[in-house]
């Protein structure tokens, strides 16, 4: 017997080495992505710091339930049957326990499933090569590895289902030349069995029913019998899937897509065509090399093809190409593993064309992950044969490779950090004014969640969240630029002009279209009442007793931009709050940071001279050393202001004006409680009208309730308080005590307790 001799063994051809470079090359490529947080979508699959998930929540336990429910499910839509998914954040959750400790670790997860992808694929392909090319095996594993369209499948968590389809159908094709080899029947139940877990993480899996029949054609020599019972063994997964989908879980909420998310919604079949062929060209050359990464590609993102498009053509002619050399190796019989790459690819990547239904987000990185194993496959094949050529001897190639590796491992090493969190990402994924109208407005939206939660939590970097509110109000209109008729994005960006800018005339110009266009839009009313409730306050509070108050007389009051004194009474809610707890240099330092960042978003109150915040500064300093007597500093700025207006207003004028915008703000609330069912905003009304000390107008909207026959013992009590606060004591106690005959009659559980504190409060009237 002749003696092998171990000093040729090549490295690659040890598959224990070949297992830990693969392994490691996942680490060096993700390693940095472990340290991440949550990010986009990861809440439709996990426990996330924003919510959670009611399966994953429940550990073990739920896995029956898991494999009987969709794996997500929202107000807009219910998502797909992905169990297997699900089950695997079930089991971390169960092992690992809270979200917080845990994110580090399914991040980890994460980029050990890529890494085992690596090994099945090398296996794999030795397996269908019979090691007759390791080398190639290896090669393949490792660019497939490296590319940086995968960025998206390893940093997100949500899209751990395109990990997992992939590696149970490459393991189910394993299978099926297992069984092509060695005609054992357990293999063929192996291969049915890992196919149905594929499908059970996500149906990208469902073109290996036809991938793997077509590899076993192309690598094996099998007569058409047993390759229909390899397909027979795929399609009896494929109708056990459809049984648990169909007969386990209910299909009721369907979601209505948008041309927001893709301009094809709603176009017939042949205007889809062009588009089906750019998705193609785009999918191929991101496969091979992709460096301008984005999250999401709507509406807006890419050219909208058509016949004419120049990129049509090119599109049409890379399929053809395509075509054409499969074409010729099927009939040449040659080049088998470049024939089987390409239908690979065109198999894989044909769902995601938008030709028979278009996609949510026209292209997507995702998509891609399956259908860039055939192109690599594909390019190793054509550097293999190109070894034979004079220029591809040497070290030519080897030197090609080794740069096309490092190039993508660098752009992936790069990219990895903008999915960090989900602000990392959109900030990113929107620079340069990406024009794609989704991916600006969930920029947009995330930006204002984290500016409400600053606002309601104060850390003191007060000038970071006025700059957040710039950047959302900018990504805003970026998305309407390109989008205009976009409701929700306008909402927002009108709440964003209430609630932080303080313009309310130009969040009610933008509620009033929104409502002319769907009467019905409670959200739009409701940031139109708050706004017009605002506008009533604020003028309440101008100093029209100084009578330095001057105004436009060609504005009506609802309409002009009072954003300087909103502004103003703002800071002066602020302030008390940030007061309550004593005045003190770290209390002023905070007070004149939100001082800066108002000037940050109105320029007016910055080109004061001097500037809005130095004399905040200056002067609560004075007040906080002793050198001034206590006093209401915005005062002078509210003079100040006072003086640029135009048209003196009296006092008769202004009470008039006070009237009109009270009546507007009562109108508006009856309108909303009637629409919607509540009173929602009459109690808005109130709180408002208490801050503006028009007791007058909450005696007036509580009566209206009471005379409309939709009082309560609440509409007595406010009356009375009401009364109360105008010096009317009896007026006061007579309302009182109506309100507590309404509670005596009340059945609510804590009425007993709400009548007593009432009592005391009617006979502590007479003691004031």
């Amino acid at each position: 017997m002749r003696k092998t001799n171990t000093s040729k063994i090549r490295f690659y051809e040890n598959n224990k080495l070949v297992y830990f470079i693969l392994i490691s090359f996942a680490f060096l490529l993700y390693g940095n992505s472990i340290s991440h947080s949550y990010s986009v979508d990861d809440e439709l699959v996990t426990n996330t710091d924003r919510q959670i998930h009611p399966l994953v929540d429940q550990g073990l336990s739920a896995i029956p339930e898991i494999f009987t429910s969709h794996y997500a499910q929202n107000t807009e839509q219910t998502y797909e049957y992905r169990p297997v998914v699900i089950t695997t954040f079930a089991i971390e959750k169960s092992l690992f326990g809270s979200y917080v400790r845990r994110v580090h670790i399914s991040h980890f997860i994460q980029v050990l499933l890529y890494g085992l992808l690596g090994l099945v694929i090398f296996s794999l392909l030795n397996q269908v090569f019979k090691k007759e090319k390791t080398a190639l095996s290896f090669l393949i594993a490792l660019v497939f590895l490296s590319l940086p369209v995968h960025a998206e499948v390893v940093n997100s968590l949500k899209n751990r289902d395109e990990l997992l389809s992939l590696i149970f159908s490459l393991l189910a094709f394993s299978q099926a030349f297992k069984f092509a080899d060695h005609k054992r029947l357990l293999s063929l139940v192996w291969s049915g069995l890992f196919f149905l877990l594929a499908l059970m993480s996500k149906k990208t899996a469902l073109p290996f029913l036809a991938i793997i029949p077509i590899g076993l054609y192309f690598f094996r020599s099998l007569n058409l019998k047993n390759i229909g019972v390899v397909f027979l063994s795929l399609g009896l997964a494929r109708i056990l899937f459809a049984a648990f989908k169909i007969g386990l879980v209910d299909e009721t909420k369907l979601r209505t897509f948008s041309t927001l998310e893709n301009p094809l919604f709603g176009q017939d079949f042949m205007s889809r065509i062009p588009s089906f062929f750019y998705s193609i060209y785009w999918y191929f050359k991101s496969a091979l090399s992709h460096w301008d990464f984005h999250f999401y590609y709507g509406f807006g993102a890419l050219p909208q093809v058509n016949y004419s498009h120049p990129m049509f053509f090119l599109s049409l002619f890379l399929v053809i190409g395509l075509l054409s050399v499969l074409s010729y190796g099927i009939i040449k019989k040659k080049n088998v593993g470049l024939n089987f790459g390409i239908i690979f690819f065109l198999l894989s990547i044909f769902g995601a064309c938008n030709l028979l239904f278009p996609m949510v987000g026209i292209v997507a990185e995702r998509l891609v992950f399956t259908a860039s194993l055939g192109i690599v496959i594909a390019l190793a094949f054509l550097i293999n044969g190109a070894r034979d050529k004079s220029w591809g001897k040497g070290i030519i190639l080897p030197s090609i490779v080794m740069l096309y590796l490092g190039i993508n491992s660098f752009l992936v090493i790069q990219r990895n950090p903008d999915w960090k969190n989900r602000i990392t990402l959109f900030q990113k994924d929107t620079e340069n004014n990406f024009p794609s109208a989704k991916s600006q407005a969930v920029y947009g939206q995330e930006l204002q969640f984290l500016i409400n939660q600053e606002w309601l939590n104060p850390s003191g970097q007060d000038i970071d969240m006025f700059n957040s509110i710039l950047k959302a109000q900018e990504a805003y209109q970026l998305s309407l630029k390109t989008y205009p008729n976009y409701p929700k994005i306008e909402n927002n960006l009108a709440y964003l002009y209430s609630m932080y800018f303080q313009d309310h005339a130009k969040a009610i110009e933008i509620t009033k279209k929104l409502l002319k266009q769907n009467p019905s839009y409670r959200e739009a009313r409701e940031n139109q009442l708050s706004a017009t409730l605002k506008v009533f306050t604020t003028w309440c509070k101008l100093p029209h007793d100084l009578n330095d108050l001057r105004w436009k007389a060609d504005q009506e009051p609802i309409t002009t931009n009072q954003a300087e004194f909103s502004l103003i009474q703002q800071f002066e809610e602020r302030g008390k709050a940030v007061l309550s707890k004593g005045m003190n240099p770290e209390a002023i330092e905070d007070l004149v940071s939100f001082a800066q960042g108002i000037e940050l978003i109105n320029p007016t109150l910055a080109n004061l001279k001097p500037p809005f915040s130095e004399t905040v500064n200056k002067q609560l300093n004075l007040l906080y050393s002793g050198a001034r007597p206590s006093y209401n500093i915005l005062d002078t700025f509210r003079i100040a202001l006072a003086e640029n207006f135009s048209h003196p207003l009296s006092n008769r004028e202004f009470q008039e004006t006070k009237n009109k915008l009270r009546d507007i703000c009562i109108l508006e609330a009856r309108t909303f409680d009637q629409m919607h069912q509540g009173t929602w905003a009459l109690d808005l009304v109130d709180k408002y009208f208490i801050e503006a000390q028009d007791y007058e107008g909450i005696i007036a909207i509580h009566k209206e309730q009471i005379k409309n026959g939709r009082g309560s013992s609440k509409d007595y009590i406010q009356i009375g308080n009401a009364y109360l606060n105008l010096g009317d004591k009896e007026k006061s106690k007579k309302a009182l005590k109506l309100g507590l005959e309404g509670l005596k009659n009340s059945k609510e559980s804590n009425a007993k307790k709400e009548i007593e504190a009432l009592n005391k409060f009617i006979e502590s009237i007479d003691k004031q």
